[in-house]
This record gives C-alpha cells, sequence and structure tokens, in this order.
C-alpha cells in the first residue's frame, strides 16, 4: 500500500472515531448510527481512490477559511540570533559549487550542524570563560578622578562697542593672542610709539594718519601685528611717507604705530570676520587719539585721514565710538576724514547719525570715501560692502557725471616706480551700483594688487589723485576756518 493509501485510510479512521464522540454527545441510538457507519466504510474502495502510485498527487490549495499547516517534521530551527547570513554548507575541505543560490531561497544549515563564523561576524567566546568577579551587596563607588585644572581662557582685548556693519563680531572659539606687547607699547606717551608726530608743529591744522595693511605674514603663521612688531614698522613708515605725504602741506602729521592684523588673513575672511580681528587695531588707535588730543593737539581743527585696513580701524574705533560716545566735543573741531579703500555704506551712516558723507568740494566735517576699479572689475572685492556710497575725487560729485583725466590735478606713481607728477593719468566716474569710482585710462598690470582679485586699483585710491585730493584738503581746512573763525590761530576749541 501506498503512502498516500494510508494516509487515506487513517483518515477514514479518525472520521469513524469523531462519528462515535458525536453519537455519544447527541444521544442518538448508538445501534442506527453505527450501522450508517459500518454501510460507509464497506463502500469505500481503494481502488477507486485517485491517487495512484503512476501519477503525482495534485498540489493541495488551502480550503476557504482554513490554514493549511505544513506537517512538523517539514519545520528548519533558525539558526542562532547572533548572526544569521547565510554561508555555505559545502564542507570545508570541497571546492563550492559554481552558481548562485536559487532566487529567494535561503540555504539554512541544519539545526545541529556545525557552524562557521560569517565574514565579518563576532565570533563569541564560551561565557564559561569568563572570570565573573564575586557578587556583593555593597555598593563600591569608582575610584576618584584625578585632579584636573584647565588653563585660563585668553582673549584678544575687547574693542568698544560699536554699532551696525561694523560692528565686530565675536569669534566663534575664543582665539589666543598671537603676539605679546613690547615694554611700552601701546602707551602713546612714549615717542617710539609714534611713526609721525612734530616736534614743533607750525600749522594751524593737524592730520591724524593710521596706515594700511602693513602686517603681512604669508607662511610665517599669527594671526596679528603687535605695534612694536618691526616688520610691520619697516612696512608702514614706507605706506605713509606716500600717503601722508599728500598732507604735508596742509597740516602737522600726527601717526601712531597700532596694532594690526594679518593682512594675509584678514582679507580672506568675510567682512564681519574681518572687522571682528580688528579689536586690538581699534583699541590702540582710539588709545593713541585720544592721547594725541590731550597732550599734543591743543585745541586746533583735524583733519583724519586712512586706507585699507586704517579706514576699517578708523571707522570703528574713532569715527562712530571715540567721537559718539567718548569725546563728542571733539567732533567740532573735525575738518573731514578721509576714509579711502574700505566701504563707507549705508547701514553705517544711518547707526551713526552724527556723521555725514561729503556732498560737495568743500564741506566740512564730513567723510570722503571711495576705492578704485577698472569698469570691467564687476567681481567681488574684499574691501566692498554692500549699499557702499563713494565721491568722485576729481569733480567731487556724488553723481555719475565723469571727469576726463585732464581735469585731474595730477598722479603721484612714484610707489609703483614711476613720477611723482603725471598728469592727465586718471579719469574717474561713481559707478552708483557699485559704490566705486570707475577709473577707464589706466593699463597695466603694476597698478593691480596681489591681494585683490579682478581690476581692483586699491593702492589708485591715493596714487591716481593724488594732487586732487591734496588739494582738496587744502580746500576744506580753508572753508573749516571760514566757519569757524574763532579756530583760526587760536589754538582754542569751541564748544557746540
Amino acid at each position: 500500500m501506498t503512502d498516500e493509501r494510508v494516509k487515506k485510510t487513517a483518515g477514514l479512521g479518525a472520521r469513524l472515531a469523531l462519528i462515535v464522540i458525536c453519537l455519544l454527545v447527541s444521544g442518538s441510538p448508538i445501534e442506527a448510527q453505527t450501522d450508517s457507519m459500518y454501510r460507509s466504510f464497506d463502500s469505500f474502495d481503494p481502488s477507486e481512490d485517485d491517487f495512484s502510485e503512476s501519477a503525482p498527487p495534485a498540489a493541495p490549495g488551502p480550503a476557504s477559511g482554513r490554514l493549511d499547516l505544513p506537517e512538523a517534521d517539514a519545520f528548519v530551527s533558525p539558526p542562532p540570533p547572533y548572526d544569521q547570513t547565510p554561508y555555505d554548507q559545502t564542507p570545508y575541505d570541497q571546492a563550492a559549487p559554481a552558481g548562485p543560490p536559487a532566487s529567494g531561497s535561503l540555504d539554512l544549515p541544519e539545526r545541529n550542524e556545525a557552524r562557521p563564523p560569517a565574514s565579518g561576524g563576532l565570533d563569541l567566546p564560551d561565557p564559561g570563560a569568563y572570570d565573573y568577579p564575586a557578587a556583593t551587596d555593597e555598593y563600591q563607588p569608582p575610584a576618584p578622578a584625578a585632579d584636573y585644572s584647565p588653563p585660563p581662557p585668553v582673549y584678544e582685548s575687547p574693542a568698544p562697542p560699536v554699532s551696525g556693519a561694523y560692528a565686530p563680531l565675536a569669534p566663534s572659539a575664543p582665539p589666543a593672542p598671537a603676539w605679546s606687547y613690547a615694554a611700552g607699547a601701546g602707551d602713546y606717551s612714549q615717542g617710539d610709539n609714534w611713526l609721525m608726530r612734530p616736534d614743533s608743529p607750525d600749522r594751524s591744522v593737524d592730520v591724524f594718519y593710521l596706515y594700511p595693511g602693513a602686517c603681512a605674514r604669508a607662511g610665517q603663521g599669527g594671526a596679528l601685528c603687535g605695534p612694536g612688531d618691526p616688520g610691520m614698522r619697516q612696512k608702514a613708515r614706507e605706506l605713509a611717507s606716500f600717503q601722508a605725504g599728500v598732507f604735508e602741506t596742509v597740516g602737522n602729521l600726527y601717526a601712531p604705530y597700532y596694532s594690526q592684523a594679518n593682512s594675509v588673513v584678514f582679507l580672506g575672511l568675510s567682512p564681519q570676520d574681518r572687522l571682528s580681528r580688528l579689536s586690538a587695531s581699534v583699541s590702540d588707535s582710539v588709545a593713541a587719539f585720544d592721547y594725541y588730543l590731550k597732550n599734543h593737539n591743543g585745541g586746533r581743527p583735524y583733519i583724519l585721514a586712512a586706507h585699507g585696513q586704517g579706514t576699517a580701524t578708523l571707522l570703528a574705533g574713532i569715527l562712530s565710538h571715540y567721537l559718539k560716545n567718548i569725546n563728542p566735543a571733539a567732533r567740532g573741531r573735525m575738518v573731514a576724514a578721509y576714509a579711502l579703500g574700505y566701504s563707507v555704506n549705508s547701514d553705517f551712516l544711518n547707526d551713526n547719525d552724527h556723521l555725514r558723507f561729503a556732498e560737495r568740494r568743500d564741506d566740512v566735517g564730513v567723510i570722503i570715501s571711495y576705492n578704485t576699479e577698472a569698469p570691467r572689475q564687476g567681481g567681488a572685492s574684499p574691501a566692498l560692502l554692500p549699499q557702499s556710497v563713494a565721491i568722485n575725487p576729481i569733480n567731487w560729485s556724488r553723481s555719475q557725471r565723469p571727469a576726463r583725466a585732464n581735469q585731474s590735478r595730477g598722479a603721484n606713481l612714484s610707489i609703483f616706480g614711476g613720477e611723482s607728477m603725471v598728469r592727465d593719468f586718471a579719469d574717474a566716474r561713481v559707478n552708483l551700483g557699485r559704490g566705486v569710482v570707475e577709473c577707464s585710462t589706466v593699463s597695466g598690470d603694476q597698478y593691480l594688487s596681489d591681494h585683490f582679485p579682478g581690476w581692483a586699483y586699491p593702492a589708485g585710491d591715493y596714487a591716481f589723485y593724488y594732487y586732487d585730493l591734496r588739494q582738496n584738503a587744502q580746500d576744506r581746512a580753508e572753508a573749516f576756518m571760514q566757519s569757524r573763525p574763532a579756530l583760526a590761530g587760536t589754538g582754542q576749541s569751541v564748544e557746540e
């Protein structure tokens, strides 16, 4: 008898037992039900069975509403949970059969079969290999950590509060200073800390000047140069002798040595990050200006002049802080502030309503500012801020009305190795959209800067319009004296 017939017969026996149970429960006459059962059993003919050894049985489908479960022996226990990666069951001394496993199939090992660790798996040791400590009910606190005393934080000297777009941002982490002040540095009662200071001032107007970026340490590190830095001092003397020379026929020149940010780093920063590096510069310049007013000025009118990083320091320290919060009375003696080579923008002017931007050739108590570029520049400039304003250094107009080169009083190209007086060299036109002065008549790579991208002429701010600036400083000084005759030649201040 085949396996199928055995199963069939077993099934009939199970049904017979079920009928007997039902009869007993229902209370029906056992004889009648038994007779019917035997007649059903006698009518069974194995020859009429659909199953035969010659044809395989059809795959049974699950009956409607019934779960067709597999035989118990068909189950294979899953592998231990710590490693579910399938692996090749081929004995280790035989080669694995070629070809990928059947799609979707998982070839699992027998339950008791030895399992090699899967590639990349964790081969856990026998738990009995561990030597566990004896259990105890008493709490054992951990040993205290060794004493640790963190070093005290070191910050740069704080800058006075500034407002608007020129307000320095605090750095994300307090930087350690890159220098320490030398003995006497920052003490402006010491003559050695003055780049320019006349022994016997003989003019009725003073000029207080801050030099541009003179701290350049490419490849040497260090974010700052202190006022006593020898390399910065040497470069500052070269720059000051050229730029401050614009004003030497107008007033008595005063120029302090002051701390500066490293220009190589400074120009590569965003405008706000750049200004956050000026805390030491602002502190030194404010200290020097305060000392100058109290000990050297004698009540005379003064001109402020600067360029580049010196202008950024002038704007953030002296103009927007000192003359607003510390000594506002000193504003009455300011002839003008020549803040060239760094932007003055509308945000700065709105935040500092005690200051005004120049509108014409001879207004006083005002700021004069511009950055010089070629018309084809158009790209980003480290000296240029959004909404910058500018004035034409030839015709002294804030409109876009151009000034021809033959209208200029002349350029001084000695800083480029050229002549100290060159006529008909540079024209000028204000680009209102960028807030710069455009010069279209200058050509030659020698006038460009290694630290500025594109066609910017930072050194040309003074050089291209050298004698225009000298004449304008004279015109504004004379206009100031006419408007405040009590100051002319008396050395006395006037409260406004």
